[in-house]
């Protein structure tokens, strides 16, 4: 019996639909944003595309490039998928799967993004230059990540253009 009133605050609670994230025009903010990635993602692919275009023409004349045009294209072939995949979405239901979706998409795009900087780091690296990176200080002072899971960054944007024209 003393238990009853617990056991009504529960159902109450739950049949009530007791939310404690998003505010009311939270979903909007979210398809909104997932609208203005999705136009970044084409862009971004498309600019990936040239890029390789770039580096598969330079590795028509030097073979040590072809590994890396070979790496490349695969960063491209999923940058174009994932833009493909935003572009045929439809508007997820509620603010929750919308979050999710935002979440996801920003992930994978730090994904396809740091395969780029990598092989374009790797291809400078091979000719001889230096390439500064810092910890992008993601880091949350309350966590505790180990040092070879942090996020490292390039100091600089590196074009392919650039990458290509360093000196060995």
């Amino acid at each position: 019996m003393r238990n009853v009133p617990l056991v009504l605050l529960a159902c109450i609670s739950v049949l009530g639909g007791c939310r404690t994230y998003g505010g009311y025009d939270s979903k909007e903010l979210n398809i909104e944003a997932l609208s203005d990635l999705t136009e970044q993602v084409a862009s971004s692919a498309t600019l990936a595309e040239a890029e390789l275009t770039m580096l598969q023409e330079a590795s028509r004349s030097d073979a040590s490039l072809q590994a890396h045009a070979e790496v490349f294209s695969m960063f491209v072939e999923h940058h174009r998928e994932l833009a493909n995949r935003l572009t045929d979405h439809e508007s997820p239901a509620g603010y929750l799967s919308t979050s999710r979706a935002l979440g996801a998409v920003i992930s994978e795009l730090n994904i396809v993004r740091d395969g780029y900087a990598d092989v374009k780091v790797k291809i400078a690296e091979s000719r001889g230059a230096t390439i500064e990176r810092t910890n992008t200080g993601d880091d949350i002072a309350y966590s505790d990540v180990p040092p070879y899971f942090r996020r490292i960054r390039l100091n600089q944007d590196l074009s392919m253009r650039d990458v290509l024209t360093m000196s060995n």
